[in-house]
């Protein structure tokens, strides 16, 4: 794809400029590699490439995927150039960070499906004219054996197994394939292949930076600088948030799923979720913060305002207020709302667990159990502790969690 040009920047003060740089380097952040070298650079005054990649494995990414893509927005109104990178042949392997086994490889045509749908995402975040787009079949599509050959050469065994998920498979007798040791060379050629001079990330991707800082250097380019990010809990309050444990707010979402699972959080993730997820300005958040452990604000108006501010990101004002309005008439006043889907089940019976995953309304089989422990699903009113019952009748209420309600009749 072509590079846009910058537009000119709009006018802005000192104290305006050094207030959003002051956030854009410490809102979120794990880790910076390197912090003294990074004010080097910011300090030459002149635009810098800031690159951000993700794999397309999805069709839709979350709000943990945005903490690092906002970040690079601030760095657009900063007078950088965003350089935002579609991994199109990285995600046929996909990352193995963290992985105890390989990845299930992703077709072409399963990619080229999700490319469209992640620039549409993106473009909900960054300014489209100020942004640089690549896929990387831009580079990857004619590599040659020869090309390949020349890059593994840039690195050793010894580098490679440093990192850390493939020592513990190794440890494990696990199966370690050479596609996966090859993923953290092609993701650091990006660099190469763009110039970047920082790079926006997750903390799980330090490795795969550090050894991007060393092919750039053996290409004869200046390394990278590093942001690394914090992780964004998932919506269960046990995992990063992640599509693979069903635990995400995603941008594809409507603005009342966005708010219902908002809502859905514990209070003690609150915090996290105005810093990374919101742009309220951190001392405004403290504000709030201050005010709901001295006990001034109820922790329900708090997290309301929580909802607010993330759902109306992504989507209009209206939508965020009829969003608060079910929620409150839902889950408040406990009122079936008349706007609940209705699915109809041909057939006497049907096993519950297949009927929630089969039609979108939880994201695994392993969630419906997560539900079913924690004695968050009901039928009718009635508890369900079984994820293999048979459900049967004319027409049922079932209630997932509490804030989403499914209509069932049956139709033979």
């Amino acid at each position: 794809m072509t590079r846009e040009r910058l537009a000119p920047q709009p006018e802005r003060t000192k104290s305006s400029e050094k207030s959003l740089l002051e956030e854009a380097l410490t809102r979120g952040v794990a880790e910076i590699i390197t912090q003294e070298d990074l004010k080097k650079r910011l300090a030459e005054r002149k635009p810098l490439r800031v690159k951000y990649g993700i794999d397309p494995t999805m069709q839709s990414a979350h709000i943990g995927h945005a903490v690092p893509i906002r970040k690079l927005r601030q760095f657009q109104e900063l007078g950088h150039t965003a350089v935002f990178i579609i991994g199109d042949y990285t995600a046929r392997i996909g990352d193995p960070t963290g992985r105890s086994e390989a990845r299930k490889q992703l077709s072409a045509e399963d990619i080229k499906k999700n490319v469209d749908g992640y620039l549409d995402q993106a473009y909900r975040i960054l300014d489209k004219n100020k942004t640089e787009i690549h896929l990387q079949s831009e580079w990857y599509g004619d590599f040659s054996l020869e090309q390949l050959t020349r890059l593994m050469s840039k690195t050793t065994y010894g580098q490679i197994m440093a990192h850390e998920t493939f020592t513990k498979r190794v440890q494990e007798g696990k199966a370690l394939g050479f596609h996966e040791m090859l993923y953290p060379l092609l993701q650091a050629y990006d660099s190469v292949a763009v110039k970047a001079d920082i790079e926006l990330g997750g903390a799980d991707q330090r490795f795969n930076f550090v050894l991007t800082r060393d092919i750039q250097k053996v290409h004869g380019q200046r390394p990278e600088e590093v942001i690394l990010s914090r992780y964004l809990p998932g919506i269960d309050g046990q995992e990063k948030m992640s599509k693979s444990l069903g635990n995400t707010i995603d941008l594809l979402d409507s603005a009342k799923k966005m708010y219902f699972k908002t809502m859905s959080i514990a209070d003690d993730l609150m915090p996290v979720y105005f810093e990374l997820a919101t742009d309220l300005l951190l001392g405004e958040i403290r504000k709030l913060l201050a005010e709901w452990e001295n006990g001034n604000i109820h922790p329900l108006d708090l997290k309301k305002q929580l909802a607010r501010s993330i759902v109306s990101l992504y989507h209009p004002k209206e939508d965020v207020k009829t969003a608060e309005k079910k929620f409150e008439l839902q889950v408040q006043k406990k009122e079936v709302p008349n706007d609940v889907p209705v699915f109809n089940v041909s057939g006497p019976s049907f096993d519950l667990a297949d009927f929630l995953v089969a039609n979108g309304i939880t994201s695994s089989k392993g969630e419906v159990k997560r539900l079913i422990t924690q004695k968050g699903i009901k039928v009718d009113g009635k508890t369900i502790d079984d994820s293999h019952i048979n459900i049967s009748g004319q027409e049922i209420l079932v209630r997932i969690g509490k804030r989403r309600l499914a209509k069932i009749r049956f139709t033979g």
